[in-house]
């Protein structure tokens, strides 16, 4: 993080710098430090002789600001340097920029945990949002997982119409035929009634031929009763015609309605 202060540095005009240059020699650089300093006001320093001050700027302005604080001190010398309004003015700039940096410590220290807990924060959003992701891939898989289930659900739904169609194909045809039969077998129990109405009818003339030859002879008797027994027959023939044909029309009446307990009953 980096930050600004309101600084101003003035500089000693060229004429007085010409008349009174700044010393060059190590002697006179060490006269003016042991003039200018004294135990009270000295900063404290390293074995180099500058300051060291932690702040919170880049290193190269830091660098800067500690060197110039650290040798300020060695160029102050009221009696000698005819610009020493210029320094004490600098010398207080510097000053209060020191304050100022030393005032926003704190709130670069509180901008700094702001940070830490906004990295800290943005770490958590970004793990939830890679859960969110797996959740969302998995709930992807399981979509993808339903949509074959459901094709294939589909497949087997269109193949099983389609085999009941067929099977309610076979059955109507089945019912059909069974009906074929059903007026087949009324048709023969129509011409089996018209038979025994017929040999009713020959009963009735023999009985009356009989009420009328009353001598008739042992064959005739004989013949009389092979006819009666043909008839009886012809008699349960006909009725066990009668019961096939009821059945039959039970079942074709049950195979014709739209239930499909009919359908089992009558394919039983």
């Amino acid at each position: 993080m980096s930050g600004t202060s309101n600084l101003s540095y003035r500089t000693a005009p060229a004429r007085d710098q010409a008349a009174n240059p700044m010393p060059h020699s190590p002697e006179e650089a060490n006269g003016l430090h042991q003039s200018s300093t004294s135990p009270a006001s000295a900063p404290a320093s390293t074995p180099t002789g500058e300051e060291q001050i932690t702040y919170v700027y880049s290193p190269s302005t830091q660098r800067g600001i500690s060197s110039f604080s650290g040798f300020l001190p060695r160029l102050i010398r009221l009696d000698k340097i005819p610009f020493a309004e210029e320094v004490q003015q600098l010398q207080a700039d510097v000053d209060r920029a020191t304050a100022d940096i030393e005032a926003l410590r704190p709130d670069v220290i509180r901008l700094q945990e702001q940070y830490r807990k906004h990295v800290l924060s943005l770490n958590l959003l970004e793990d939830k949002a890679l859960q969110e992701r797996d959740r969302l891939d998995a709930l992807k898989d399981q979509l993808k997982t339903q949509r074959e289930l459901h094709e294939q659900a589909l497949v087997a739904s269109v193949y099983y119409q389609e085999t009941l169609q067929m099977k309610t194909t076979e059955m109507y045809a089945d019912i059909e035929h069974l009906v074929d039969n059903a007026v087949r077998e009324r048709s023969r129990v129509d011409v089996a009634e018209e038979q025994a109405r017929v040999v009713e009818r020959a009963l009735e003339a023999l009985a009356r031929r009989r009420e009328a030859q009353a001598k008739l002879n042992s064959e005739a008797r004989e013949e009389l009763d092979l006819w009666r027994g043909e008839c009886n027959k012809l008699r349960a023939e006909s009725d066990d015609l009668r019961v096939r044909i009821a059945v039959l029309e039970a079942q074709a009446k049950v195979a014709q309605s739209p239930d499909k307990g009919g359908y089992a009953c009558c394919i039983q």
